[in-house]
């Protein structure tokens, strides 16, 4: 039979494990809490992220759209005024002949 102290030490030595094993559950929940939370936070500025790039995409857009429409009135003027010449040519032309 063993002596009180034996017993002693092995209820002592199985209350130290289970703390250490109490200590490291408690340090794996710690951790995984930290990883949620980096998660989240790595969510979150994904999202920033994703809202300023539509942001800005839209405010691109509407600068091109802006200059294709400038772009475009330039054009039709230009045309316009090819046109005039054109016909004004054309007048000189007729006016020559008679």
């Amino acid at each position: 039979m063993p002596s009180n102290c034996t017993i002693t030490n092995q209820i002592h030595d199985s209350r130290k494990a289970g703390t250490s094993y109490q200590i490291s559950v408690d340090n794996e929940r710690e951790n995984e809490k930290q990883i949620i939370e980096e998660l989240m936070r790595l969510v979150k500025n994904m999202d920033i992220n994703q809202e300023k790039f539509a942001t800005d995409y839209v405010k691109d857009m509407r600068t091109l759209y802006t200059h294709m429409e400038k772009r475009d009135k330039e054009m039709e003027t230009m045309k316009a005024n090819h046109d005039k010449e054109i016909n004004s040519m054309q007048n000189k032309l007729l006016t020559m002949d008679e």
